[in-house]
């Protein structure tokens, strides 16, 4: 069965970091929206692109905000066409530190996003969470809030069911209390 990897998270919240340091991600094609839309400056070909890895039936990895819809439409059909989906959820916990990431990000010379941006999606990606806990077959959900200990495990959530670390920061409580099983 071909996997779909979805890395998703707000912006500032280390998506690209974390897809480096996992090696088995280099060798699997890439779908970075954001970053093909700048190249391509157009959402209808940055689509194809992804149509046409699910038509292949490879593994591949997408990496989104998952702050709008058209991610979790996607993941829908994917998941209905017979992928098994992984979904890795970056998190931190507040969006104050994602905009000073993305401040940095900027002064380093990487691409900016606007602040307003920025705190809508970092509480709609935590919205969006819960419903894509209903279509990934498994979820890992990562805190990165700190500069030593980045990624620490937060939660697992497979077939809607949540198993958690003993200690859950307060950014995912609430949202991970409102996922009850799916199916």
């Amino acid at each position: 069965m071909p996997t779909m990897y979805v890395v998703s998270g707000c912006n500032g919240s280390g998506k690209s970091t974390f897809m480096r340091s996992v090696g088995e991600f280099e060798s699997m094609p890439t779908v970075d929206p954001d970053a093909m839309f700048v190249r391509l400056r157009s959402w209808r070909l940055v689509l194809a692109h992804l149509d046409d890895l699910i038509e292949r039936r490879n593994d591949f990895v997408v990496e989104t905000t998952l702050s709008g819809r058209r991610m979790m439409q996607r993941m829908r059909a994917v998941r209905a066409s017979g992928f098994y989906i992984v979904m890795i959820f970056i998190g931190t916990s507040s969006p104050a530190l994602n905009v000073g990431r993305i401040d940095t990000r900027t002064r380093l010379g990487g691409h900016a996003i606007s602040v307003d941006d920025i705190l809508r999606r970092w509480h709609s990606s935590l919205k969006n969470l819960r419903e894509a806990a209903c279509i990934a077959h498994k979820i890992i959900v990562l805190d990165n809030s700190s500069t030593v200990k980045r990624f620490s495990f937060v939660a697992e959530i497979v077939d809607g069911l949540v198993s958690r670390n003993d200690s859950v920061p307060m950014w995912v409580l609430s949202t991970l209390d409102e996922i009850n099983s799916c199916r």
